[in-house]
C-alpha cells in the first residue's frame, strides 16, 4: 500500500509492526497517515503532471520553462490542500488571463492555452471540432 500511494518501498520493520499489530482500524490508520506525507504529493503531482503532458515539448507544441514550472506549482498545490480532482478540472478549464513570455530585448509574445486539450486526453476523450 505504501507503494502505491507514495511511490516508495515500505521500511521493513514498518512492515513488521503493522503486520504485528492487533488493531481492528490499522489499515485505515496507515492510509491516513500515509495520505498526509509530503510524499503523496510528490507522487501525484508528477503522476498528473504526465497525465497532463506538462513538459517542454509535447504534441507538437512548445512549452516555456517558466509555464511547466508554474502548472508543476499548481498542481502540488491544489494536492496539497486536498482540492478535489473535479475542482481542479474546473479550475484549468475555466481560468483566464494572459499567458505571456517575457524575452530578453523582445517584444511579449502570446502562448497558447492547451489545458483543455490536456484534460480531455487525461478523461480518454479527443476534443472534437465540432463547426
Amino acid at each position: 500500500m505504501t507503494f502505491d500511494v507514495t511511490g516508495r518501498i515500505p521500511d521493513p520493520n514498518r512492515v513488521l509492526l503493522f503486520a504485528a499489530s492487533t488493531n481492528p482500524n490499522k489499515r485505515t490508520a496507515l492510509v491516513e497517515e500515509l495520505l498526509a506525507r509530503p510524499e503523496w504529493v510528490e507522487k501525484w503531482t508528477m503522476f498528473f503532471g504526465d497525465r497532463y503532458r506538462n513538459n517542454s515539448a509535447n504534441s507538437q507544441i512548445r512549452r516555456y520553462a517558466d509555464g511547466v514550472e508554474a502548472f508543476y506549482q499548481y498542481l502540488k498545490g491544489a494536492l496539497s490542500l486536498n482540492k478535489p480532482y473535479n475542482l481542479i478540472a474546473q479550475n484549468l478549464i475555466t481560468a483566464t488571463g494572459e499567458g505571456w513570455r517575457l524575452r530578453r530585448n523582445r517584444p511579449c509574445r502570446r502562448i497558447p492555452p492547451v489545458w483543455g486539450e490536456c484534460l480531455w486526453r487525461l478523461a480518454g476523450c479527443r476534443l472534437r471540432s465540432i463547426s
